[in-house]
């Protein structure tokens, strides 16, 4: 018997809000980290003072040259996000982290709805995403200041836009797709994976299928 649209919609909220709040928990707890002060020096120059250099870097001691005026170790665009944030939230190690958990609402529902037309069944794609929430590598990424749930969001929702369009417009499918894959490629090199994942997906989605 299959769950009512309403019914699985609800439970994955309430699934994503205790997931979201074990991750604030641990954003407000936890130690800081040297990447997080890292990439939270260059986003917030650029976001304070117009140049995204990384300042918390020593370039003679490090081997990287004129690191304080231009970031180049890593790539861009969660640098890009995280001072525009800067610009809506106080730079503060909690409210830093806090971006990176507004990215877990996205990589569930993505992953929720790939799932789900995967498997064509709803009762699945809510344990997956429930066993995905409350995951401890997930928490714990959520609520750490670094590029990993964003190109996690990103590279779930490029594999979700393929499989959601691509049987009513390919072009189209494979438009926002590639632009979502790009976008995950700028946050963490991770994005690779999604690239081949999706390659794969529908030779997996049938093979589960006839299994099921």
């Amino acid at each position: 018997m299959d769950i009512a649209p309403w019914k699985a919609n609800a439970v994955l909220i309430l699934v994503a809000g205790v997931s979201i709040g074990l991750a604030a928990i641990s954003a407000a707890n936890r130690v800081p980290w040297s990447d997080e002060g890292q990439f939270s020096s260059a986003a917030y120059n650029l976001a304070h003072h117009g140049f995204l250099g990384t300042t918390v870097l020593d370039p003679d001691s490090r081997g990287l040259t004129r690191i304080q005026q231009h970031t180049y170790w890593v790539l861009p665009l969660f640098l890009l996000g995280q001072a525009l944030w800067y610009k809506l939230a106080p730079a503060t190690v909690f409210w830093t982290r806090v971006f990176s958990i507004c990215w877990a609402p996205l990589a569930l529902f993505a992953f929720y709805r790939m799932v789900t037309l995967v498997m064509n069944d709803r009762r699945i794609a809510w344990l997956a995403t429930g066993l995905l929430a409350l995951d401890y590598n997930f928490i714990d990424n959520s609520g750490f200041a670094r590029p990993d749930l964003m190109c996690l969001a990103l590279g779930l929702s490029a594999l979700a836009v393929y499989l959601d369009l691509r049987s009513r417009s390919l072009r189209a499918a494979l438009f926002w797709s590639n632009l979502l894959l790009a976008a995950a490629a700028l946050t963490h090199p991770n994005a690779i994976l999604y690239l081949a994942g999706r390659s794969e997906e529908r030779r997996v989605g049938k093979e589960c299928r006839s299994r099921w």
